[in-house]
């Protein structure tokens, strides 16, 4: 399936401008992996160069990155903190709701002829 236009999601009212805007400037990029742990830097990249982010929505980007970081370490604790894991699970939904990532579904891999 080949990829619409901005023209395109204008038209058809489906234009977002997180993901159909102007791109963010490369520095951004750097600026969004500095200083995260190494399994959060690889959830910012993936989804900073899946996606166009304003300067604002990096924010919560990288905040969500470190929440899946959290919510790894808590699980992967000897003895899991129940209370603890809930609480950043829900601040991991809220975050993947606000970059309207809980809608997102990722095109379907070629199949093999």
């Amino acid at each position: 399936m080949k990829a619409l236009s901005t023209d395109e999601h204008l038209r058809r009212g489906s234009y977002r401008r997180d993901r159909h805007g102007p791109k963010v400037p490369v520095d951004d990029r750097g600026r969004l992996l500095h200083g995260l742990p190494p399994a959060a830097q690889q959830i910012a990249a993936a989804l900073f160069d899946a996606f166009n982010w304003n300067p604002a929505m990096l924010i919560v980007l990288r905040a969500f990155a470190l929440s899946c970081d959290r919510v790894e370490r808590l699980q992967s604790a000897g003895t899991v903190n129940v209370g603890r894991l809930y609480d950043e699970l829900r601040v991991l939904v809220d975050l993947l709701h606000v970059l309207n990532l809980d809608a997102y579904e990722p095109p379907a891999a070629p199949s093999a002829s």
